[in-house]
């Protein structure tokens, strides 16, 4: 930077009332410190705010759970001249905001934080809120005063202010038609010291914000009357005096008081940043809220009807996306139920009112209980619904774009007393835009009384989400219509896909793999010196796999834990915790009483088992980057270590297991000398040359923990000077080159940062070539961000600018990031026909290079135009019979059998093996047919239902095969696609299989 920026306010910054002024004078100095006018500047206006996340609970449900998002609002040039400028701050609009100024290359020069209140609703155009935010206008209050809150709060509604401390001091109910609000609460007579001022709000019945809980409550700390305790003090001493004179200090108070004078060393105090004590916060020191709020609020059930209108739920990283559900979920009808709640009754009666939904015929029930003087009764009363017609639509559950269906539709004839016209039935449908009728019915002679079905013939495109089809009837001046959904999702799951790599080019283009529909898709690329920022694809890839087994939630959760330090990757330390407290309560779930961990469940095997070393080792990093890991979680998880510890080990993997598990017993506070000896006179009598293998640095960091340096440096300079094979074979998960050489690393930084420190790109090369071909999993993608994040905390700045471009074929190059130091990214469109990352090192910077990351998530437009076959081969067939034989175009209720049939193509055993089934548009698996759960299909371990696909989790032997069977029917007519069914190695990333896709028609019966 070529000079500094400065600023100074007005008045306080963290409570300005809407609207009102407040300034920054700004000024601007070179390197001399003398004020000079400033380039031009980039003037940015951030909002902050704490934003909901739908998130699945321990119990199966769902709560969103609070995260903080920014956005930027506005963003101008500014320029400050030699003399200064006084800026006016954006106060129209409510919030917590950040204003930054940032010069031409891109960096922060200064940034200032302000809050403004007021009566408003400040997420309306953004994300709902996640939290009750309070605030106080100030810190102090005398008795009498009316104390000034400014009240954010996730919805509307009512609820209740109190002043606490000891005891409920004061309290008033208020009532906010606006998520923000001001409201003020009488200070208590006779208050001193520090009191706490409680908010607790509750959802309005009428308020959209369903999907949290309907209480929000929040606390701040005030102090009242301080000024009444304040001894006004004057202490006076001469301007100058010389050495050896006499120093006369006057103390001076305006009542009798008893006081001590002291002296001391300024340098002194210098040096033990010694402040002056203030007696008076001693004796009014804070004092503990000792009031307990007990409710039960936050049970309330929110308003059907709203639950109907909202918008069906799933969003980019959200749990539907995450594990194999159908984000685009359809809308469906509430159930017809009534309830009036407690009413008064008595000779005149009282009234309820019921509003039946257009979509229900039939006979609805009232039933009514009662207790009044000394009994209690009960009658019921029944209630026929019966409009001029009767309409029953048969449309599928879900379809993709392109499918075609025969949609039928049975009108019942109930008009009454209209003559022969009544007879004469028009139909017609009507649909969103992503419906298109391609035929409707004539008009249709069904007399009164009776029914008949009519069949209209549609298509379905795009946009992807919710789709609705209304259906109307119209005879003899009466009409009735009926609403229908359906979800339109693509036909193919949502993938992520990572390209990452290394540059010394000044510029080097990376071209997009993908075309994506819009909805749920991300583009982001993302470059920097450091390979730190290859962290971040592999955060959102494991973010978003959508498996979950032991390992994979361990795995998901590790950036979570590693990264939330690291503000460029948009975790913070609120949202880590309440990340993680979910995955404690999860792996609870899977442990069993003797401390070890299974992959789907509490059952475990004996043995020396790497799953519960693993999370041994998650755990004990949670507890050491000062997360709250539950006591009951930890300890016999480290038992189970001890027992391990103390195992005689056959073979590498369970010589590697032992070492792992020594090196954690040590991390956390054993002294394991013994173990270290037995496992070492082990590897000596297996393998003298155990020092070159995977049990080597776990060795060498153990003896570093234990203060055993000479050791462990001995150890570390045998494994350095052997070379590792160029192939090496690998059969579990756990074995993976990638993972092993990324966990040396960490092992490497962490310990022997001396050496770690002077690595060099060749050094790398290991963790980075596995990440540019992708050969990574679950495991092996936590293993390689926790030695990316260890090695790159070592490395100093280097000097060396990186630049991130758009680049697009019929229009001008788009600047995404400007050169600029550490870690740039940006999201590019889907128009880009390539990304330009740039180079540049100053004059004397080291020759390095840059890393880039091109990530893209989402559902891929098109259809596979050839199968895929790396190791895996997967077919599905299909064979419709009818009590005839054979039919290729099967009658809607036929059942037809399918199949899919795998193969390995390999010479070795693949477990862990992943199969993805996306059932075709208007088709249902036959009940019975399927059973969800462990052993759900012959020669499956395990099977997952859902609305619209079928998981299937198996192993395959060497040359192997596998076929599962089920039986699935349609309950629509229609030409639809049959998605390719997907196959893929969970642990293996390059053996997958594709089929191909095809179509299949079914007929009106």
């Amino acid at each position: 930077m070529s000079g500094i920026l400065g600023w100074k306010a007005d008045g306080e910054l963290n409570y300005i009332g809407k609207d009102a002024p407040r300034r920054l004078h700004l000024i601007s100095l070179g390197p001399d410190l003398k004020a000079v006018a400033s380039p031009v500047l980039r003037q940015v206006l951030i909002a902050r705010r704490q934003l909901s996340i739908l998130t699945k609970q321990a119990n199966g449900g769902y709560a969103y759970v609070s995260t903080p998002d920014e956005k930027e609002v506005a963003n101008t040039e500014l320029t400050i001249p030699a003399e200064g400028l006084d800026l006016t701050l954006p106060t129209g609009e409510t919030g917590d905001f950040r204003l930054e100024f940032r010069n031409p290359a891109g960096q922060l020069m200064a940034a200032c934080g302000f809050t403004v209140t007021g009566k408003g609703d400040g997420g309306r155009s953004l994300q709902q809120n996640a939290e009750l935010t309070l605030k106080t206008a100030r810190q102090d209050w005398q008795s009498g005063e009316n104390l000034e809150v400014s009240l954010r709060a996730p919805f509307t509604g009512a609820g209740l202010i109190t002043i606490e401390r000891e005891r409920v001091l004061g309290w008033k109910w208020f009532k906010s038609a606006d998520k923000e609000s001001i409201q003020n609460i009488p200070v208590p007579e006779g208050l001193e010291g520090t009191a706490y001022v409680q908010a607790a709000f509750v959802r309005a019945v009428d308020s959209p914000e369903i999907f949290m809980s309907p209480l929000s409550y929040a606390v701040q700390p005030f102090r009242a009357n301080y000024t009444r305790r304040l001894l006004p003090l004057t202490l006076e001493t001469p301007e100058r005096i010389r050495p050896g004179e006499t120093l006369r200090a006057i103390l001076r108070s305006p009542v009798p008081a008893r006081a001590v004078v002291y002296a001391v060393d300024e340098g002194i105090h210098q040096i033990t940043n010694y402040q002056l004590p203030n007696p008076r916060d001693f004796f009014l020191r804070p004092r503990a809220l000792e009031v307990d709020t007990t409710q039960i609020l936050d049970m309330l059930i929110p308003e059907y009807t709203l639950l109907g209108r909202s918008r069906a739920f799933g969003g980019d990283g959200g749990p539907e996306l995450n594990m194999n559900l159908n984000p685009f979920q359809r809308k469906r009808e509430a159930p017809v139920v009534y309830w009036s709640g407690l009413v008064s009754t008595g000779p005149d009666g009282i009234a309820v009112e019921y509003p039946v939904p257009d979509y229900f015929a039939g006979q609805l029930t009232f039933m009514a209980v009662a207790a009044g003087g000394e009994g209690y009764g009960a009658a019921q009363a029944k209630t026929i619904v019966r409009g001029p017609f009767v309409l029953t639509p048969n449309v599928p559950v879900f379809a993709a774009p392109g499918d075609t269906f025969t949609l039928s539709l049975t009108v019942a004839n109930n008009v009454e007393n209209a003559g022969a016209e009544a007879a004469r039935v028009s139909t017609r449908l009507t649909g969103t835009p992503n419906i298109t009728v391609t035929r409707s019915p004539d008009p249709a002679d069904i007399a009164p009384g009776r029914e008949d079905t009519v069949r209209f013939e549609i298509m379905v495109g795009e946009p992807l989400g919710n789709a609705s089809l209304t259906f109307h009837a119209d005879a003899a001046g009466q009409s009735a219509e009926r609403t229908v959904t359906l979800s339109v999702r693509p036909a193919s799951p949502r993938m992520t896909t990572v390209q990452s790599g290394y540059y010394r080019q000044p510029d080097h283009v990376v071209k997009p793999q993908r075309t994506m529909y819009p909805e749920f898709a991300a583009r982001e690329a993302s470059v920097s010196a450091l390979p730190m920022n290859l962290a971040r694809g592999l955060a959102q890839w494991l973010g978003e796999f959508p498996h979950d087994c032991t390992e994979q939630i361990i795995s998901r959760a590790m950036p979570r834990l590693l990264l939330h330090t690291d503000a460029s990757f948009g975790f913070d330390r609120a949202a880590a915790t309440a990340d993680l407290a979910q995955v404690f309560a999860r792996l609870r779930g899977r442990q069993a009483a003797n401390g070890r961990f299974g992959p789907w469940s509490d059952a475990t095997e004996g043995g020396l088992d790497f799953l519960t070393v693993y999370a041994a080792d998650f755990l004990l990093s949670a507890k050491e980057a000062g997360f709250a890991v539950p006591e009951d979680l930890l300890r016999p998880t480290v038992k189970s270590l001890r027992e391990m510890a103390a195992m005689n080990p056959q073979g590498t993997l369970e010589q590697t297991t032992q070492a792992r598990a020594i090196y954690l017993l040590t991390r956390s506070g054993e002294v394991t000398t013994n173990y270290l000896l037995n496992l070492r006179d082990t590897l000596e009598k297996a393998d003298p040359a155990w020092r070159t293998g995977p049990c080597a640095l776990w060795m060498a960091g153990t003896h570093a923990l234990l203060r055993q340096d000479k050791e462990a440096e001995a150890i570390v300079k045998d494994w350095r000077a052997a070379k590792k094979p160029a192939l090496r074979p690998w059969n579990f998960w756990q074995e993976q080159p990638l993972a092993l050489d990324a966990l040396d690393l960490a092992l490497l930084s962490r310990h022997f940062p001396a050496i770690a420190g002077k690595l060099n790109y060749n050094d790398l090369q290991p963790v980075l070539t596995g990440l540019q071909k992708a050969e990574f999993n679950t495991y092996s993608a936590a293993c390689c961000i926790q030695a990316l994040k260890a090695w790159s905390s070592l490395q100093q700045k280097s000097g060396v600018q990186t630049s991130l471009t758009e680049l697009a074929a019929n229009a001008a190059p788009r600047l995404l990031a400007p050169p600029g130091a550490g870690l740039l990214t940006g999201a590019f469109t889907e128009g880009a026909s390539g990304l330009q990352f740039g180079l540049l090192r100053p004059e004397g910077a080291p020759d390095l290079g840059a890393y880039y990351q091109v990530v893209e998530s989402g559902f891929d437009r098109g259809l596979p135009a050839a199968p895929v076959r790396n190791g895996l081969e997967i077919a599905r067939r299909c064979t419709a019979l009818d009590s005839q034989g054979r039919k290729d175009d099967p009658p809607v209720g036929t059942s037809v059998k399918m199949e899919i049939l795998l193969r390995n193509l390999t010479g070795a055993e693949l477990e862990n093996l992943a199969i993805v089934d996306l059932l075709p548009g208007g088709w249902e698996v036959e009940a019975g047919s399927l059973r969800p759960g462990p052993n759900g299909a012959p020669g499956a371990d395990s099977v997952d239902m859902r609305e619209d696909r079928n998981i299937f989790y198996c192993g395959l032997a060497a040359r192997g095969t596998r076929v599962f069977t089920y039986q699935i029917r349609p309950v629509c007519a229609g030409v639809v696609t049959v998605p390719p069914v997907f196959a893929n190695s969970l642990y293996r990333p390059a053996v997958q299989a594709r089929s191909m896709a095809d179509k299949i028609k079914s007929v009106p019966q």
